[in-house]
């Protein structure tokens, strides 16, 4: 597996979760989606055309850490949302 692979995964993950979260809270949505949105852009430019004395590796490391972090709390948010739900 590519390294490049791992973030997309990633990514599509995260996004998917953010369009799950609209069914609890169109505002947290809208924030998750607009920040998402923007740190990728960076990160991915970044990863694409900034590959200048291996630069490449930090951006794939960066881009990992946000949206491992992005995910993991949308996850958090989710699972919050369906114990309170339940109660």
């Amino acid at each position: 597996m590519d390294f490049d692979n791992i973030i997309y995964f990633i990514s599509i993950l995260t996004l998917i979760s953010i369009v799950i979260t609209i069914r609890y809270s169109r505002i947290f949505f809208f924030i998750n989606i607009f920040l998402f949105t923007l740190y990728s852009a960076y990160f991915y430019y970044g990863l694409f055309y900034q590959r200048e004395g291996g630069a490449v590796m930090a951006w794939w490391f960066y881009n990992l850490i946000f949206t491992t972090l992005h995910f993991l709390i949308i996850i958090g948010y989710l699972i919050q949302k369906k114990v309170v739900k339940k109660n």
